[in-house]
């Protein structure tokens, strides 16, 4: 997968003849993961109702992460953008009353688009990169449960790892407004360790040009 990204982004940089500058933008975007998988989390979270001697049936992290962020885009010839970004995506989930596992995810990085068309709806397929940083802990106001101290529950420890992902979306290009709103699927996985981390992830903005 780390090979097929790569190619991507050397097929995407090679097709541009020349690297003239195009235009600035600033902007923000938010949106919603889908399918978040992650054995890591499932293992954990079986692990901690174990502990606790909890039956709740699926310990599966099936939670939609909530995600934020900002970009700046730089464009140039023909057709060729690139983005840099910070994400903050975030979510929690209850593990039994008055205990919940949170994971929160910072992330740095950057996107190749191609836009398909010169229309003012402009379609566009890219790929990228970005570093994570990926925190895990427990919120209660607890001591203890079931009569085992909060203290003793282990949550996996916090990383930081690459992450790889392909895209497919949507601009307006509106020549009045100096404002570009776009729509795009991310496809996500993150180097976690045992099993990668895959996700797909829903996302709007509005990208600002300077």
């Amino acid at each position: 997968m780390k090979k097929l990204i790569s190619i991507t982004l050397l097929t995407l940089l090679f097709s541009v003849p020349s690297f003239a500058l195009t235009g600035l933008g600033i902007g923000i975007h938010g949106g919603q993961t889908s399918n978040y998988s992650s054995d890591l989390l499932d293992n954990n979270l079986g692990d901690i109702t174990d502990s606790l001697g909890l039956s709740i049936g699926d310990t599966s992290f099936d939670e939609e992460l909530y995600n934020i962020g900002a970009h700046i885009k730089v464009g140039t010839l023909p057709l060729i953008d690139f983005y840099g970004f910070v994400d903050y995506s975030w979510k929690k989930k209850e593990i039994t009353n008055g205990l919940d596992f949170r994971i929160s995810d910072v992330a740095v990085g950057v996107s190749a688009r191609k836009g398909l068309g010169v229309a003012m709806l402009k379609p566009f397929a890219g790929a990228g990169f970005e570093i994570h940083h990926l925190a895990y802990s427990l919120e209660t106001d607890a001591v203890e449960f079931n009569g085992i101290p909060v203290a003793a529950l282990v949550v996996p420890s916090n990383q930081n790892k690459i992450g790889y992902h392909f895209l497919l979306g949507v601009e307006l290009n509106l020549p009045v407004f100096p404002v570009d709103p776009y729509i795009q699927y991310k496809y996500n996985w993150i180097t976690t360790d045992d099993e990668p981390t895959k996700y797909g992830m829903i996302e709007a903005g509005l990208t600002f040009s300077l």
